[in-house]
């Protein structure tokens, strides 16, 4: 209804500006809490969990105002977290939320889900359950974090059958694919056999392990012949079956896909530059570029 519309946007906005001043996020919820409790005659409450992630070293520090335990993603396995229960905001002024901390593992991953999703309803009146989500997460093993979310997405739709959702249902991911690190390369065309052990190495046994070294060194290539750049480097990372590879130089600013490439174009008035880059779009299932801090980012994103 309008009311508890009304309540979730003060929340929203109490306990994003919390975060932001606070570095604890007890104290962070605790505040809020003490906000909202001055400003609900109304009685209402929210769960809630935050927590904070240092993308460097993979610490995780949460807590807990009496929402759903999250899942932790491990090693292919799924467990529920027990953290402590906490209470549910707007209902007492003290709610002495705690925090707690746990560290990260490069590969693991935390799901988060309103109990829109363990409490949806089956047309034989049977909630779906922390169990059935817990098996379909088992199942999956290790992969990505938009995958788990869209097949717990799917699951609860067919779970559903037609029946009418009587509440709300968001699921949240995050995966730590460890500390990002980048490796410098000489601007050389031999330079490339380094990168290329890697590329190789992170997609042993997909069929597409040459086309992506292609895809690569004719992107690497067109650095070192055109870029006038000085410095370069390059990283790569792994999760699920997406490979993303990361190249970054110095050099004169360009954007290698600021031009749509018809299917109709005309092959051989193409210059060699043009055929790289449509050679590159048919191998990698994304692409993007971006100039930051003066340098061209170019990202290819691949199928492994």
């Amino acid at each position: 209804g309008v009311a508890g519309a009304l309540f979730m946007a003060l929340t929203k906005n109490l306990v994003r500006e919390r975060m932001m001043r606070f570095a604890d996020p007890a104290d962070a919820l605790n505040s809020a809490n003490d906000d909202l409790c001055k400003q609900n005659p109304e009685g209402m409450f929210v769960t809630l969990f935050a927590m904070l992630i240092d993308p460097k070293t993979g610490t995780v520090r949460f807590a807990n105002a009496g929402h759903n335990p999250p899942v932790l993603l491990k090693n292919g396995t799924a467990q529920y977290l027990n953290p402590k229960r906490g209470i549910a905001l707007g209902l007492f002024p003290d709610a002495d939320v705690e925090t707690e901390t746990m560290t990260l593992a490069p590969g693991d991953g935390i799901l988060l889900y309103t109990d829109g999703v363990t409490e949806a309803v089956s047309k034989e009146r049977t909630f779906y359950g922390t169990e059935r989500l817990l098996a379909l997460l088992q199942s999956l093993g290790q992969t990505d974090s938009r995958i788990a979310v869209k097949a717990v997405e799917e699951s609860v739709d067919r779970f559903f059958c037609g029946c009418e959702q009587f509440d709300d249902i968001t699921v949240v991911a995050a995966r730590f694919t460890g500390a990002e690190v980048r490796k410098a390369v000489p601007l050389t065309l031999e330079a490339f056999e380094q990168v290329k052990r890697e590329i190789l190495a992170e997609s042993a046994g997909s069929a597409n392990a040459k086309k992506i070294v292609l895809a690569c060194e004719e992107a690497f290539v067109n650095i070192v012949r055109y870029a006038n750049a000085s410095e370069a480097d390059w990283r790569i990372k792994r999760e699920g079956d997406s490979l993303t590879v990361e190249l970054r130089d110095n050099g004169t600013r360009f954007d290698p896909f600021s031009q749509s490439l018809k299917e109709d174009d005309d092959f051989l008035s193409m210059d060699e530059g043009g055929l790289g880059i449509r050679f590159i779009r048919s191998i990698a299932s994304d692409t993007n570029w971006t100039y930051t801090d003066g340098r061209n980012v170019l990202t290819l994103v691949f199928k492994v």
